[in-house]
């Protein structure tokens, strides 16, 4: 027994004194292995941030552990695309470095092609091997050779550039956005650079891009419209569309072609010829009016209305029928409000609530702010179907007769108060939970309700969270102090009171899942019992 207690203090020293020579001092640099690496340019997920390090990436020094294997992992668990080792390539300079050349690459850390591409090129060639294998391509005859043919028709190589942007337009109806200019797909240049930039290519490029279809350049006086100097002296034209498109003309062209068929089969009836009273003009032609009839302050749009009002000043062709906006009626205002989709236009009527948020405060500036109705007409009409149903529903269902209340006006005296002049806020009284994802209610945001019987007096907790479902806002719950609420938000010198914030941490939602998830493991427990191992056997007599 002497001896063992002997040989076991002699390892303890040996180890011990081992133990000293191993012993390394602490690693105060930085192991940097993110240039290593690269994700794929075929991934769809996010890379890793540059300079993220997790706890486990230290493990043996500053970054050591910080591998290919620990970086997958960590991957995996992030979410993030799968690393891989780095390879240089000239795609990642693209975009990204300064054209002077001077800054050394690469600009960005993303490997091409990623290793999907040759995987997916092995599969197809595999699959393809296994198909010619099953059904074997039939054998043609050898084709015959024509080399001779090339010394006939070679030419040299093209070095100038053929531009044909010029040559073609949109339509002025069409609703596609046009083909960007010196846009050039890749068999544009076959035959030459540009030269196959013909129509045809031009429209099978549009179909495939989504873009307006090209058409052989019209000129029009409408390109240069707004698009050129006034002063004259700059040369057209200013836009790549005809006008007007084809779409016009075909539109024209069937409608006369459908007035004819219609006429064909139902003809019109011959009416007499009217009688000449061209004498009539001399006694009530007019002289062209030079002025300007304006009647936008005669209209306005309802309050309730949710489509745009009629911008001011706008003008139709039909509008100066008669006189410059002579025509501009109510009628008429309605109908371009029913073909531009604006709101309908109401005979103006002054209300305060139109010099609201809208006018200098000192006074001096006149009204109206703005050309709305206050209120609209749809409230009015709100009100009366709405008297009108509960007058069917009170005929349908009679109220049940109570008897007459008791005359309780003498408590008045003894309730009433006087009109309170200050205000109660209650704002630092509630907070929002931590784990929210709805905003907060605005601080001294207000309510009409919150001030029913005084000012403030009704902010409630009840209150709030009504008004907060209507908002959508977070849920308000009763303000509970915590550290939390002053990080990052005081000044460091601790000299400013908190709370930083209104954030209940942690939220009600945290000590809920806690308990949902305890329940939730009673029951499993309860339902599928944990294995009894068997008391481990007493050893301790052997540390002796």
């Amino acid at each position: 027994m002497k001896l063992v207690a002997a040989t076991a203090l002699c390892a303890a020293l040996a180890l011990g004194i081992q133990a000293s020579y191993l012993r390394q001092p602490i690693y105060e640099g930085k192991v940097e292995s993110d240039q290593n690496f690269a994700t794929s340019a075929q991934s769809t997920k996010p890379a890793r941030a540059p300079g993220y390090r997790n706890a486990w990436d230290d493990c043996g020094g500053i970054g050591a552990s910080a591998t290919e294997r620990m970086r997958t992992i960590a991957s995996k668990i992030k979410g993030w695309a799968k690393p891989l080792p780095f390879v240089r390539h000239a795609a990642q300079d693209c975009g990204s470095l300064d054209p002077a050349g001077t800054q050394p690459g690469p600009g960005s850390q993303v490997n091409y092609p990623g290793p999907e591409i040759p995987a997916a090129a092995r599969a197809g060639l595999a699959k393809a091997a296994k198909t010619l294998e099953k059904y074997p391509a039939a054998v043609k005859e050898k084709a015959k050779d024509v080399s001779y043919r090339l010394a006939l028709v070679s030419q040299p190589l093209y070095e100038g550039k053929v531009e044909s942007d010029q040559n073609f337009a949109t339509s002025a109806q069409s609703t596609k956005p046009a083909r960007a200019p010196g846009y050039r797909n890749a068999w544009d240049d076959c035959g030459g650079i540009g030269a196959s930039a013909t129509e045809r290519m031009r429209t099978i490029a549009s179909k495939i891009k989504g873009w307006a279809k090209p058409l052989p350049f019209v000129r029009h006086a409408g390109q240069d419209c707004g698009s050129l100097d006034p002063a004259g002296t700059q040369p057209g034209p200013g836009s790549q569309v005809n006008y007007p498109g084809p779409e016009v003309a075909a539109a024209a062209r069937a409608g006369l072609a459908k007035a004819a068929k219609t006429l064909e089969k139902y003809p019109a009836a011959v009416k007499e010829k009217a009688k000449d009273v061209s004498y009539r003009l001399a006694f009530v032609s007019q002289p062209l009016y030079e002025g300007k009839v304006e009647s936008d302050q005669n209209f306005a749009t309802s309050a309730q209305s949710t489509k745009p009002a009629r911008a001011p000043g706008y003008r139709n062709a039909w509008d100066d029928c008669g006189g410059v906006g002579a025509s501009a009626t109510e009628r008429m205002r309605t109908i371009a409000s029913k073909i531009k989709g604006w709101a309908k236009p109401l005979p103006f009527v002054r209300h305060a609530g139109q010099d609201c948020g809208s006018l200098d405060p000192a006074g001096t500036q006149p009204g109206p702010g703005s050309q709305v109705n206050y209120p609209g007409p749809e409230v009015a009409a709100a009100a009366r179907a709405g008297l009108a149903k509960a007058a069917k529903t009170l005929e349908k269902y009679p109220a049940a007769e109570k008897e007459k209340a008791k005359d309780v006006s003498y408590r008045l005296a003894l309730l009433s108060q006087p009109l309170y002049e200050g205000k109660v806020e209650s704002d630092q009284n509630f907070a929002t939970s931590a784990q929210s994802t709805k905003p907060a209610r605005a601080p001294g945001y207000r309510n009409a309700w919150d001030d029913c019987g005084g000012i403030g007096a009704s902010a409630t907790e009840r209150m709030r969270t009504i008004a907060s479902k209507i908002k959508g806002w977070a849920k308000p719950l009763p303000f509970v102090r915590h550290a939390a609420q002053d990080c990052g938000s005081l000044d460091p010198a601790g000299t400013q009171p908190g709370p930083g914030s209104q954030v209940n941490y942690p939220g009600p939602e945290i000590p809920a899942a806690a308990r949902a998830g305890l329940a939730k493991a009673a029951e499993t427990l309860e339902k599928y019992p944990a294995v009894v191992k068997e008391k481990a056997k007493d050893v301790s007599y052997r540390i002796a």
